[in-house]
């Protein structure tokens, strides 16, 4: 992890040059967006519980979904083999089928509820970065995301931050740089894969001088897989309670996007 929210103030024409490369909007990319969007102002608190129950609904219907599957794909074979008094057997079909489940859950997902939520975040993310680009105005940084929830941030020149995502009930919420505790670059590691050896298998061959020969082939080692994320981590304070808030502006595998987004923000903190 790679602390950069005590970093000297930066020059923002200097940042605006870096990030311009990778434009983006919901895919988490960072660039300096034009202000061609003929959007009215702030969006309303109607617009914000709305995004907010999309986003329940998403997740509700996903939890719905895993547990349906699991549920027909273990809890029927059970019931039905403690039915005809044979519950050895009906675990037995259980597992077997559970495992079936599993994996017709993550086809589901992959194919199904994954493209559907990208989608949906994807819109709301779109019109929660059109609205603080709007309220910014012109020479501002945005940046938008859809990972696991819409959201969209924006840094003016001057250290102001418009930050609308889960933390804030997806409404926009304007910090001044006095409100911003502290921000830094994270680094988030996750095994996809645990190292692991495959079993050793048997060959058979005919040499040339004829017989029949078998011989044991060891298993291969395969390596780890991990998975490397980046973030930026902001802490700031809530103008109406004084309460602490925390949230995460998700960067994929860009690090030095992620960076440079912790450093124009952190540079402006007290």
């Amino acid at each position: 992890m790679r602390r950069v929210g005590s970093l000297v103030p930066v020059n923002a024409d200097a940042l605006t040059h870096r990030l311009s490369p990778s434009m983006g909007r919901a895919t988490g990319e960072v660039g300096m967006n034009s202000l061609d969007d003929d959007e009215g102002p702030g969006a309303s608190d109607g617009s914000a519980r709305a995004i907010e129950r999309m986003v329940a609904t998403t997740e509700r219907t996903e939890g719905t979904v895993a547990i349906g599957v699991m549920a027909v794909c273990i809890g029927l074979p059970l019931l039905s083999g403690i039915v005809r008094g044979h519950p050895v057997l009906g675990a037995a079909n259980a597992l077997l089928l559970g495992l079936v489940g599993w994996g017709l859950l993550l086809l589901v997902q992959a194919l199904l509820l994954q493209p559907i939520s990208i989608i949906r975040y994807g819109r709301a993310a779109d019109r929660l970065a059109r609205t603080l680009r709007n309220e910014a105005g012109a020479g501002a940084l945005h940046r938008s995301w859809a990972d696991d929830a819409p959201g969209a941030i924006t840094v003016a020149a001057d250290g102001r931050v418009w930050l609308a995502d889960r933390s804030t009930g997806f409404r926009p919420l304007t910090l001044a740089p006095a409100d911003i505790i502290h921000a830094e670059a994270v680094t988030i590691v996750a095994a996809a894969r645990r190292a692991r050896r495959s079993r050793p298998s048997v060959g058979v061959g005919v040499p040339l001088g004829g017989g029949l020969v078998a011989a044991i082939v060891p298993g291969r080692s395969k390596p780890a897989v991990t998975r490397v994320r980046h973030a930026v981590a902001i802490t700031y304070g809530d103008g109406d309670t004084g309460a602490a808030c925390s949230t995460a502006i998700p960067f994929g595998a860009d690090s030095e996007a992620a960076r440079t987004m912790a450093a124009f923000v952190g540079s402006t903190t007290v």
